[in-house]
């Protein structure tokens, strides 16, 4: 089955903002924007210090960023939050810049067990996280 391919450049919103590219489910590269996280200190219950992040789009994206940078867990249920929780920030900040429809969506987010979208995710885990991925 061939993956479509779309017209980027005629997908853009008006608030398209430049960012981290990655390669997606087309072949072609797509503008994610930057995901800035912000981390503060923050007074633990203890009253010693930690840190805390501030989410840059809302407690939703912080919630399923936790799930990301936690790993989840090894257990088929582990596995799965962490695969719907990279899907749905990837999804997030994807829609922040494009008009893309479900279908379309899913055609450039897909994950392949059989490791055939390894690299795109690394790339998509390295802009959730705010970090450009490496070229």
């Amino acid at each position: 089955m061939s993956t479509p391919t779309f017209d980027e450049a005629a997908l853009r919103r008006p608030e398209f903002t430049e960012g981290y590219k990655a390669a997606l489910g087309d072949g072609r590269e797509w503008t994610f924007p930057k995901a800035v996280l912000r981390i503060v200190p923050a007074r633990l219950a203890d009253g010693s210090f930690g840190v805390k992040e501030t989410p840059p789009y809302g407690d939703d994206y912080q919630a399923d960023l936790r799930v990301v940078l936690d790993n989840a867990d090894d257990t088929p249920e582990g596995i799965y939050r962490y695969v719907v929780a990279r899907m749905t920030l990837a999804a997030k900040l994807l829609l922040r810049n494009y008009d893309l429809t479900d279908d379309q969506l899913a055609d450039l987010l897909y994950f392949d067990t059989g490791g055939g979208t390894n690299a795109m995710w690394a790339a998509i885990d390295r802009i959730i996280v705010g970090d450009a991925p490496k070229a």
